[in-house]
């Protein structure tokens, strides 16, 4: 008999803390992955409900382009919960301001609480990885131009909201009560921490470099599945093993592996 699981991740627009709760639920052999990604003007019930029978668990992430709609967009999540029966729900958005989307965000929040399947509600401050078109701001300056003042901002890595999130799919961890992710900063420490995370990503991007190239035996800009399974194999992966994790890494579907797809997956 499997104890393997099904989630379904249900999200519109891209956003950073899917992609970190994707990439943990697929390196899990433990769970099967469905994702909603229909236009919001297109969702509806009854095929939101088709993906989710069956399923043990779903999220559905509300990001900075979804605010003017999070309550619409809940209100058919939580319909279509219903009707497939799906046993446990998070419910992930921004921490909002006092404004109409702010008011929005808390009615549906009351709405996801409100319901008769016990939910997560994850509210998480503004995503480093959002703030990172200031990075030439960053660079050139050592400033970051906010409005806010003195005062301090909210914000959140995107791996520390998606940890959380992953912890509500399997069930380690349930809360009563919305859970709130984040730290404030003043401008100046949030300036810092941008500068310091651009220069990690920078070095990672490098090693990636360095690390793709010495695979890209030909040098051509493609890694083949020749050049890639000794490399795989002194990593420990087994024949078969290999063969998924580079069916999945290849998106493209070109048979072979190029730099963006090699880091995007991390291999």
């Amino acid at each position: 008999m499997s104890d393997q699981k099904t989630a379904t991740l249900w999200c519109h627009t891209a956003y950073p803390v899917v992609e970190k709760v994707r990439e943990w639920l697929q390196a899990s052999s433990e769970w099967t992955l469905k994702e909603i990604t229909t236009p919001i003007q297109l969702v509806s019930v009854r095929d939101a409900s088709a993906v989710l029978e069956g399923c043990d668990a779903v999220c559905l992430f509300i990001p900075t382009g979804d605010l003017a709609v999070a309550a619409s967009l809940t209100q058919t999540f939580l319909s279509a919960v219903q009707v497939a029966g799906v046993p446990r729900l998070v419910w992930v958005a921004p921490v909002g301001s006092d404004n109409d989307i702010g008011r929005g965000l808390a009615r549906a929040a009351s709405d996801v609480q409100a319901h008769e399947k016990p939910a997560m509600i994850v509210r998480h401050g503004i995503l480093f990885s959002e703030l990172l078109h200031h990075r030439e701001e960053i660079r050139s300056r050592n400033t970051l131009s906010l409005p806010m003042g003195g005062r301090a901002l909210l914000w959140a890595a995107p791996q520390d909201v998606a940890e959380i999130v992953v912890q509500g799919l399997r069930g380690d961890l349930e809360a009563a009560h919305p859970i709130t992710i984040g730290r404030r900063e003043n401008g100046e420490e949030l300036t810092l921490a941008l500068s310091q995370q651009l220069a990690d990503n920078l070095e990672g991007n490098r090693f990636a470099e360095r690390r793709f190239q010495a695979i890209d035996v030909n040098q051509d800009g493609n890694l083949t599945r020749v050049e890639l399974t000794p490399y795989m194999a002194e990593l420990g992966y087994g024949p078969g093993e290999i063969d998924t994790i580079l069916d999945h890494a290849d998106i493209n579907k070109d048979g072979n592996i190029d730099f963006d797809e090699f880091t995007f997956h991390r291999i």
